[in-house]
C-alpha cells in the first residue's frame, strides 16, 4: 500500500508530476498550588483554680494481657501464559479504515506493504485471501460512501445559482474539458480498465499540489490514491482519482498523459495485489526490471507507467524518453496482463 499520490514531474523528480509547457502538456496547564491556610490559634480561657485537696487512691496492678499472633499465609504467585498465535483469528478479525496496530500483523500475513494503514490495497488483498481460503469476510470493512458536501450559501445573494454537485464542489475542479478527459482516460487499452474500478476522473487543478511543494497545481497531472489536500490531509473525497489539467486536455499530449496515469492506477490497484505462482506480486517483479543504469535514481513506479505506455505503442515517454521496451519487460507485462486482468 502506498499513501502518496502517483504523479510525475519533468527533471526526474521522485513524484509523478506532469509540468505543462505551451507546446506539449506532458507533463498541553499546571494549576498553582492551593494556598496553605495558617494554623488556627485557639485561645484557651484562663481561670484561677481554688486550692484542692485530694486523696490518692491505692494503686492496683493490672493483669498482663497476652495475645497470639495469627499465622501468616503466603499468597500463591500468579502466572501468565501467552496465547499461541492464530493466523485465522488475525485474518477474520474486524478491521476498520485507517491506521491501527492490528493492521501491521494482517499485512505481514498478506505479504503486502506493511505500514499499518488499512486502505484500498490492503482491503483488496484481504478479500482475495479470505475468499481463496474460504474464510468469512465479515470483518472486512465496507467501502465508505462519499461524504455529502453541503455548499455554503450567501443569504444576501440576490439570486441563488445552481448548487454544485459532488465533484463540481471540489477545490480545483474546472470541468472545462471534463468530457474530453473522461474519453481519453476510459479509451485506454481494455486490459487496463480493471485498474479504473472506483477511480474518479477529474478535469482541473489538483488540490494536493501545495502539500508536495509543487509551484503550480494547474500544471500537475496525477493519479492520487489517498486524496491529498493542500493542508497535508489525506482521505478527502477525491481519494483514488486521476486529475488532468486544462492545458493537457487541450494539447497533443492528452492520450499519453491519460495512459500514463491509468498505468499508475493499474499498478496500484491490480499489479500490487496480483501474485505469480511463487507468491510474488507482479508489481514487485516489474519494478525489478526497471533497474536500468540510464534511469538510476528514478522512481520505479514512474518508469513502470512509461514502460506500459511504450508497450502500447507510445514512441516517446516523459521518464524514459525514446528508450525501447526491453524484451524481458514486454514478456513479463504480457504475463501479468493475462494473469491479473
Amino acid at each position: 500500500m502506498r499513501n502518496s499520490p502517483r504523479f510525475w514531474a519533468l527533471g526526474g523528480s521522485l513524484f509523478t508530476v506532469l509540468l505543462l509547457s505551451a507546446s506539449c502538456a506532458l507533463v498541553e496547564d499546571v494549576l498553582p498550588p492551593a494556598p496553605t491556610p495558617a494554623p488556627r490559634m485557639v485561645a484557651m480561657p484562663t481561670t484561677t483554680a481554688a486550692p484542692t485537696t485530694s486523696t490518692v487512691p491505692p494503686t492496683t496492678t493490672a493483669t498482663p494481657t497476652t495475645s497470639t499472633v495469627p499465622p501468616t499465609t503466603t499468597a500463591t504467585p500468579t502466572t501468565t501464559t501467552e496465547e499461541p498465535f492464530d493466523p485465522v483469528a488475525v485474518l477474520t478479525a474486524n478491521y476498520r479504515w485507517g491506521h491501527s496496530d492490528e493492521t501491521y500483523l494482517l499485512q505481514q500475513l498478506l505479504q503486502v506493504t506493511v505500514d499499518g494503514w488499512y486502505g484500498p490495497q490492503t482491503r483488496a488483498a484481504h478479500l482475495r485471501f479470505l475468499e481463496v481460503e474460504g474464510l468469512s469476510t465479515a470483518g472486512v470493512p465496507p467501502v465508505p460512501p462519499p461524504p455529502v458536501v453541503v455548499p455554503e450559501v450567501d443569504p444576501d445573494a440576490p439570486e441563488l445559482e445552481l448548487e454544485c454537485q459532488e465533484m463540481a464542489c471540489w477545490p480545483g475542479y474546472t470541468g472545462d474539458y471534463q468530457a474530453a478527459v473522461v474519453a481519453a482516460v476510459t479509451g485506454v487499452p481494455s486490459v487496463l480498465l480493471s485498474g479504473l474500478v472506483g477511480v474518479q476522473i477529474v478535469n482541473g487543478c489538483w488540490p494536493g499540489a501545495a502539500h508536495f511543494d509543487l509551484p503550480d497545481d494547474c500544471s500537475v497531472n496525477v493519479y492520487d490514491e489517498w486524496g491529498w489536500y493542500a493542508d497535508g490531509s489525506p482521505g478527502n473525497p477525491w481519494a483514488n482519482s486521476i486529475w488532468i489539467t486544462n492545458s493537457t486536455a487541450a494539447g497533443p499530449g492528452l492520450a499519453y498523459v491519460a495512459l500514463h496515469e491509468v498505468a499508475h492506477a493499474y499498478s496500484m490497484q491490480v499489479l500490487d495485489v496480483c501474485y505469480d505462482p511463487q507468491g510474488t506480486s507482479y508489481q514487485t517483479r516489474l519494478y525489478a526490471l526497471m533497474d536500468e543504469p540510464q534511469f538510476a535514481g528514478t522512481n520505479p513506479e514512474e518508469l513502470l507507467a512509461d514502460v506500459i505506455a511504450g508497450y502500447f505503442g507510445h514512441p516517446y515517454t516523459n521518464y524514459r524518453g525514446d528508450a525501447q521496451v526491453s524484451e524481458a519487460q514486454s514478456v513479463l507485462l504480457t504475463e501479468a496482463f493475462a494473469a491479473c486482468s
